[in-house]
């Protein structure tokens, strides 16, 4: 991964707008944990939740990489398509030459 595609990925995780609602959630649910007062049991609670958090934007991340890697071999076979079409050639669709 580039350091461009990391620091992506890491804005993402930091911008709101770009949070999944799942993530917004687990948010919000920190900030009413942090509402009930200050106690150890809190904090790590807090902790736990946070863990969650990023376990999730884990698994976001993933699948927008996965979804990019599949979108640029898509990309890919059109530009091979193309590139035939233009060329005039026509490709053996039924095996035959």
């Amino acid at each position: 991964m580039c350091e461009n595609e990391e620091r992506n990925l890491f804005s993402r995780r930091i911008r709101l707008d770009l949070n999944t609602p799942t993530e917004l959630k687990i948010r919000e649910v920190v900030s009413d944990v942090e509402s009930l007062g200050c106690d150890t049991l809190l904090t790590e609670a807090i902790i736990l939740l946070d863990r969650a958090r990023e376990k999730v934007a884990d698994f976001v991340d993933a699948q927008r990489a996965k979804e990019e890697i599949e979108h640029e071999e898509d990309m890919k076979i059109f530009d091979e398509i193309d590139k035939l079409l233009k060329s005039g050639d026509k490709p053996d669709m039924l095996g035959k030459e």
